[in-house]
């Protein structure tokens, strides 16, 4: 076993597993020691589809990629959604949908006997004011996901909201603390979208191997990861610029993440040096427009 001291971006490899079984079109990410097995699950979207229940988009066709199994794993603890952002008319934007959408079809495969939840991850974001309820409360964007989970017939006691974190780091962190220590999940499924996929799977990786090295329990989180496709949704220039902030934002987490050694060394960096939660940097929250700090373009992925 590896020195408690050393960095958690070492451990990753021997303490979380990565796999793909689930995406909407040919896209995916997958394992590269894996081999894969491709299963149609549905047709094409012209054949053998049904309307969204509350409106009349259809669904994506679904492809399964199975890295050397023949189905798809059914026996998650849980499956962790990422929220994507809001619009202030309501609708949702099309990338969470496609999101949302990966994330209820693998619910309902999971077996009855797993009790398997959906977790909705996401209180706002530091890049656009919170959008209001007409009582003039905080509208969460977990609980906007939730509302899609309930219209397509999922079962309120199934799901469970996450709404203390403001972007992807703290997804990974309190999804790690708030729901999946305490109610002692092992296998779980995140679902994201493909563009914000590599940075999510590393942050998962790191706060579950610094859950692992405080509990003194190597191997004990098998991740597995899900990714919506983003084919079609943003013009080339947009995807372009979001994805050139997510790898700056990538090497930017693993240059941060080096120096963890396990829960306790995250909890304390995250509550002393980053804007969204710590005390000494809250009045940096909202000063800074998300055009000025994400780019005019990017920003319309968020």
């Amino acid at each position: 076993m590896m020195g408690a001291s050393e960095p958690l971006l070492r451990k990753i490899s021997r303490t979380c597993a990565y796999v793909a079984p689930l995406v909407r079109t040919n896209r995916c990410w997958q394992s590269q020691q894996s081999r894969k097995l491709q299963i149609q699950n549905r047709a094409d979207s012209h054949k053998q589809q049904s309307p969204l229940q509350g409106n009349g988009s259809r669904r994506h066709g679904l492809r399964w990629q199975v890295p050397g199994a023949s189905d798809a794993r059914t026996d998650l603890d849980a499956v962790v959604i990422l929220a994507g952002g809001q619009r202030t008319d309501g609708k949702l934007h099309e990338w969470v949908r496609r999101r949302l959408e990966v994330a209820a079809d693998l619910h309902r495969l999971q077996r009855a006997d797993k009790q398997c939840k959906l977790l909705c991850c996401g209180g706002g974001t530091p890049h656009r004011p919170p959008v209001l309820t007409p009582q003039g409360f905080v509208l969460h964007e977990a609980t906007e996901l939730a509302q899609f989970f309930e219209d397509e017939g999922i079962m309120k006691e199934q799901m469970l909201k996450e709404v203390a974190s403001y972007d992807t780091i703290g997804n990974g962190y309190f999804a790690t603390t708030i729901h999946a220590l305490p109610a002692q999940w092992q296998t779980l499924g995140i679902v994201t979208s493909d563009f914000h996929m590599p940075r999510s799977r590393a942050i998962f990786e790191a706060m579950f191997a610094a859950a692992e090295v405080s509990l003194k329990q190597p191997g004990r989180f098998a991740l597995h990861f899900y990714g919506a496709s983003d084919e079609g949704i943003f013009p080339e220039e947009v995807l372009a610029a979001r994805l050139e902030r997510e790898a700056a934002s990538l090497a930017a987490w693993r240059r941060t993440a080096a120096s963890f050694t396990d829960l306790a060394t995250v909890h304390h960096w995250l509550h002393q040096e980053h804007m969204c939660y710590a005390i000494p940097r809250q009045d940096e929250f909202g000063v800074v427009s998300g055009k000025e700090e994400v780019g005019a373009k990017a920003m319309g992925t968020y």
